[in-house]
């Protein structure tokens, strides 16, 4: 079977820097891990591997950091324009 895990934080920033414009920065932080427990009834072929528990299962993890901006502005009509980047 696979074993999963994943720890997330997530935050971000508005600043309004003049009237009606506004200013936001995110960050999201990620550590994610994955193990299998493999046990094996008959050896593979080749004979190297034993039946029983895998001694050396195969591992994965990793982590990431993703960033996101963004600029607003409400027109004076209240229209809202903006533009966003993020990464992900």
């Amino acid at each position: 079977f696979s074993r999963t895990e994943e720890v997330a934080a997530f935050g971000e920033l508005s600043y309004e820097a003049v009237d009606r414009l506004s200013l936001t920065a995110g960050i999201r932080y990620s550590d994610y891990s994955n193990r299998w427990d493999r046990n094996f009834i008959v050896p593979p072929p080749g004979g190297i591997i034993r039946p029983g528990p895998d001694l050396n299962p195969p591992r994965f993890s990793e982590d990431s950091v993703t960033l996101k901006f963004e600029v607003d502005y409400l027109t004076p009509n209240d229209v809202l324009i903006y533009v966003m980047a993020a990464q992900g």
